[in-house]
């Protein structure tokens, strides 16, 4: 986990209220919460609200808020609809910019509506890395590659990795069987898709 994460930590440990916990500030506007967010893709009836709600237990910005939102309305339009991945993030930006308009920072996401990509690296500023994420999808034309081209991007290659591979698995569904054998306690982590797949279920 990163600062930012650490600090809602420490807020909680000292007794703020769990959805006070979240950095406010333009510096807490790292992509921890866009990295944990996507399961809430997920769940059927969730609401921006609810998205927003759980980015700001530990990045509780706009911006932060505002990227993960985006990010979910990918992946549910991925999960919903046949469509080439342009326009599913043409979709899902239309949504966004209607929902958010007139909020300040909205104007910061200028590039992505417009897909627009000056990519060189991975960076762990939020909309940066939605930004690289984005781009690797575009960019390619599987799950291996797309991981692969986010990992190559160099400097925060783990987080933008993980976040591409959450889109192109929906998308592709094509993980390489090899670097799922990989994984330690398999069995653990399908029990606990497993418990959140029924939970989703009940929702």
């Amino acid at each position: 986990y990163g600062n930012t994460t650490i600090e809602a930590i420490n807020r909680f440990e000292r007794g703020y209220p769990v959805n006070e916990c979240g950095g406010r500030d333009e510096y807490d506007n790292g992509n921890g919460s866009l990295m944990r967010i996507l399961p809430l893709a997920f769940i059927p009836s969730i609401t921006y609200d609810e998205i927003e709600s759980v980015s700001g237990l530990t990045h509780a910005h706009p911006k932060s808020k505002i990227s993960c939102v985006l990010y979910i309305e990918i992946a549910k339009s991925m999960l919903e609809n046949n469509l080439e991945i342009e326009e599913h993030i043409q979709r899902a930006c239309e949504k966004i910019q209607k929902h958010y308009e007139g909020v300040e920072y909205l104007e910061e996401f200028r590039d992505i509506f417009e897909m627009d990509f000056h990519v060189t690296e991975g960076r762990s500023y939020v909309i940066k890395t939605l930004e690289a994420v984005l781009y690797c999808l575009l960019e390619t034309e599987n799950y291996r590659d797309a991981v692969l081209k986010a990992v190559n991007l160099g400097r925060d290659t783990d987080t933008v990795a993980a976040i591409t591979g959450g889109l192109a698995g929906i998308y592709y569904g094509d993980i390489p069987q090899e670097w799922i054998d990989d994984i330690p306690q398999m069995d653990y982590v399908l029990g606990i898709c497993s418990d959140f797949e029924n939970f989703c279920l009940k929702k």
